[in-house]
């Protein structure tokens, strides 16, 4: 089964600017190195200027949008023969361009026939994995209407999502909290989530002299906290504060 780790990995190469100080699911310096913009209908397709016309008349148009505005949101990308995906579309241009795997999802049938251990976001308290999908539930349409995937955690420990937000804003890293997500889920069906493959070497930490210090640390210690694990300040030293967030972990998950 595909790792979910390897898409949040290529959707954060497509946002279009990654928070400072963040702990994301890929280097800082690998992301947004190829942003991407939002078309409505798109999965991964060259911008061009029949393309831009096509899906005006077909959806933005009906949705109230006047020809200027679009003209506007969408100025110079024909030109420069950017990519274009809607929220679904950038997964599904994962699987179809990296996979060699097409799918035509959308965001409900995405939460449908993918996810488990799903639910209103409310009524689900364990803490956020990489790449678990998120939700917005559209009670007039009944249905899931748009969706986005954890791709880190920022440095206040707030998870972070990407996402092809919508075509004033493409392909971005936005705070959960700053969203009106609903629901969330796990793409088990799709993806295996049991194994980062960015990690090859394991790590024990430990009160040293000088203290052990590096990046990994930093990540560790914003996600800690960002579960409910204080360790203090996410400044990648292993210290005793980082130590206590991690046996107040590991005691919370004993057995499990």
């Amino acid at each position: 089964m595909d790792s979910v780790l390897k898409f949040a990995q290529w959707a954060l190469t497509h946002a279009k600017k990654a928070p400072s100080g963040a702990s994301l699911a890929l280097d800082a310096k690998k992301c947004c190195t190829d942003p991407w913009e939002y078309l409505y209908g798109t999965s991964g397709k060259k911008c061009t200027q029949s393309l831009l016309d096509a899906q005006y008349e077909k959806y933005y148009k009906g949705w109230g949008w006047s020809r200027s505005e679009y003209n506007k949101a969408t100025a110079g990308w024909a030109d420069r023969g950017v990519m274009v995906a809607d929220c679904q579309g950038l997964l599904d241009a994962y699987c179809t361009l990296e996979l060699d795997q097409k799918t035509d999802k959308n965001a409900q049938s995405c939460y449908a026939d993918w996810c488990t251990d799903k639910g209103r976001i409310k009524d689900i308290s364990g803490p956020y994995v990489i790449g678990e999908a998120l939700f917005v539930y559209s009670s007039s349409k009944g249905k899931m209407t748009h969706v986005g995937w954890i791709c880190g955690w920022d440095k206040d420990g707030e998870p972070l999502a990407v996402e092809e937000r919508g075509l004033s804003y493409g392909c971005v890293i936005t705070r959960v909290k700053s969203r009106d997500w609903t629901h969330r889920g796990l793409m088990t069906k799709r993806f295996a989530y049991d194994a980062d493959e960015s990690v090859s070497d394991k790590v024990v930490l430990k009160i040293t002299s000088p203290l052990m210090r590096g990046s990994e640390i930093a990540s560790l210690q914003v996600a800690l906290n960002g579960m409910g694990y204080p360790c203090g300040r996410a400044d990648g030293i292993c210290g005793n504060d980082t130590l206590d967030g991690i046996r107040s972990f590991c005691k919370a998950h004993e057995g499990v």
